[in-house]
């Protein structure tokens, strides 16, 4: 059986408006480790937000023994220290994927209607008890003998947008 934890941590804001990433570990790991950590609403070299840190690099320190992949549903220039600021989705995982998709998904049609982009982030893992995986596009690396799984991370961001610096 795989343990999930979905959270959507805006950025490491807690209740009480403090940004303490830290804190944000100690809660993800109060029952043990995971199998799979899928995090919403993280920031990289946003000046609004974090003082403009990395929170993917500092969430990668919190949890040595994952495998990190980030997913950028904004991503541009003119981030904190020259870096692009980006802002998505980070998923950690003690299994190693076989493969690791990200996806944008639509835009609404009227350009004039407010909106956030957002992505979710398909990984495909080996299980010892799952059925074995099928491709809808025929992929060869699901014809292993090997079980899989298929986990589509519906991690989308969700309709707030990340403070601009003054």
């Amino acid at each position: 059986m795989l343990t999930i934890v979905s959270w959507n941590i805006q950025y490491g804001k807690g209740v009480d408006g403090h940004i303490d990433l830290s804190r944000i570990a100690r809660e993800i790991l109060i029952d043990g480790f995971p199998d799979l950590i899928c995090l919403q609403e993280v920031s990289r070299n946003y000046p609004a937000t974090d003082n403009g840190s990395d929170q993917v690099a500092e969430l990668e320190k919190f949890f040595p023994e994952y495998e990190s992949f980030f997913g950028a549903s904004h991503d541009r220039s003119g981030g904190f220290n020259g870096g692009r600021r980006q802002f998505g989705n980070l998923v950690l995982t003690r299994h190693s994927p076989i493969q690791v998709l990200h996806h944008l998904l639509p835009s609404p049609a009227d350009p004039k209607v407010k909106f956030m982009s957002r992505q979710t982030t398909e990984l495909v893992i080996h299980t010892s008890s799952a059925p074995r995986a099928s491709s809808p596009r025929g992929s060869s690396m699901m014809s292993s003998s090997r079980p899989a799984t298929v986990i589509t991370l519906a991690i989308a961001a969700t309709g707030r947008r990340p403070r601009r610096s003054a």
